[in-house]
């Protein structure tokens, strides 16, 4: 499994401090554009958000922060069938990741 963040603030800045802190990669700060169409194709709504995708990008569940938290051992957390990301410009695994 790999975790990708896609920071939501406001700034460079506060990204690089915030991730400095984290052990995985990341969509780069400036792919604004990137983080926008998948904002919208996950239906994001606030922060923290997690997102858990298959390979292929199709999408298994969206409510992944609240899944952790209250069924950890249920991984991968299953949810009723979800479109896959075929509208989002690029795929999610050809970003540029650092």
């Amino acid at each position: 499994m790999e975790i990708i963040f896609v920071s939501s603030d406001k700034t460079e800045g506060e990204f690089l401090e915030y991730f400095s802190e984290m052990p995985f990669l990341a969509l780069p700060f400036s792919d604004r554009a990137t983080k926008a169409a998948l904002s919208q194709a996950l239906d994001v709504e606030g922060i923290p958000t997690l997102a858990v995708l298959k390979r292929d990008g199709t999408v298994v569940n969206t409510d992944g922060t609240s899944l952790v938290s209250s069924s950890p051992n249920d991984f991968p957390w299953p949810a009723k069938a979800l479109s896959a990301l075929d509208e989002v410009s690029g795929s999610l695994f050809g970003c540029n990741v650092a």
